[in-house]
């Protein structure tokens, strides 16, 4: 049995298309215009300014960003510690998460509530908090 929409709800999602629609472009307009300028000259920019195509093609950006071994370092700092935090907290949850599934674990509900907690209010927003707090007195 198929229900048809009726006029009202067809128009709501047509509605919802459209915004959807607006707010991704606005949303890829700043990264094409990123990638625009890293595909420009220097010159180009200063003289035309920004575009959302090059005026003047040029690699020069990427050949100064690729021409040592920098950018391959950060890149390998950067895997390495997405790879390596990941596994770890993989580890660390399937350690927690078993124990704390048993029902006749002795602390099962404070550490849970130990748990819950520090993923509700973690060190981040307890440090942006008090630094916060210090500016205004």
């Amino acid at each position: 049995m198929v229900i048809k929409e009726s006029w009202q709800d067809y128009s709501v999602k047509i509605a919802f298309y459209v915004l959807l629609t607006v707010f991704a472009i606005f949303c890829l307009f700043p990264f094409i215009s990123v990638i625009s300028s890293s595909l420009s000259t220097e010159s180009s920019i200063l003289k035309y300014g920004y575009s959302l195509w090059p005026r003047e093609f040029s690699l020069d950006a990427y050949k100064l960003i690729f021409k040592d071994a920098t950018i391959y370092r950060a890149y390998g700092v950067t895997i390495f510690v997405t790879v390596v935090g990941t596994a770890l907290a993989m580890l660390v949850t399937c350690a927690l998460a078993y124990p704390l599934s048993l029902r006749h674990l002795k602390y099962r509900n404070t550490i849970n509530f130990y748990v819950y907690f520090t993923m509700l209010f973690h060190g981040v927003w307890l440090l942006t908090t008090c630094l916060s707090a210090n500016t205004w007195t």
